[in-house]
């Protein structure tokens, strides 16, 4: 049976893809997190919902196409500790990446403001308005945030390690710019 080396095509373009709007989302929201109340918080407050609910969906549909194919394992050259730590790394990733959209469109519904997409759909709330629930999933989503620069700095430094000083084929085997 031939060994798989790289992730499929669409979790290589998925990766890519939504990493940057990940990354997107994580900088507006902190960008407006400072600013006065008004019209430039108000625009960038709906971008940064629309790239959270985006976020929110390019994770379910990295989740099925993870399990639709198969996996390139572990290269050789890997330390167990590595092939643990990079998995526990993903998986907070995962987890953080599903957390802080949903609490922060709980967060909009608890304080009475809908999550909006792009303008092209509207998730008006689903509960009814609850300053304390809404303070509460407000303190979820802002807790979240050094945890993410945590994992995201973890997954980016290991990757880095694995291409420049490991110079193994880690970094190469999820690039969207890789052939195959």
């Amino acid at each position: 049976m031939e060994q798989k080396t790289k992730y499929s095509f669409i979790l290589r373009n998925l990766h890519i893809i939504g990493g940057l709007v990940f990354v997107a989302a994580l900088v507006l929201g902190i960008v407006m997190e400072d600013m006065a109340r008004g019209p430039e918080k108000f625009q960038l407050m709906f971008f940064h919902k629309s790239l959270g609910l985006a976020v929110l969906g390019l994770v379910a549909l990295r989740l099925l196409e993870w399990v639709r194919s198969a996996q390139p394992v572990a290269l050789e050259s890997h330390a167990n500790w590595e092939v643990w730590a990079a998995k526990l790394v993903k998986i907070a990733l995962y987890i953080v990446m599903i957390v802080l959209p949903i609490s922060g469109v709980l967060m909009s519904w608890f304080k009475g403001y809908p999550a909006a997409f792009f303008g092209l759909f509207e998730l008006a709330p689903m509960v009814e308005k609850s300053k304390d629930l809404g303070e509460l999933f407000e303190s979820i989503h802002k807790a979240m945030v050094p945890l993410t620069f945590v994992l995201l700095g973890l997954h980016v430094v290991g990757a880095l390690k694995h291409h420049f000083i490991d110079r193994d084929e880690t970094l190469v085997r999820i690039s969207p710019f890789s052939k195959g």
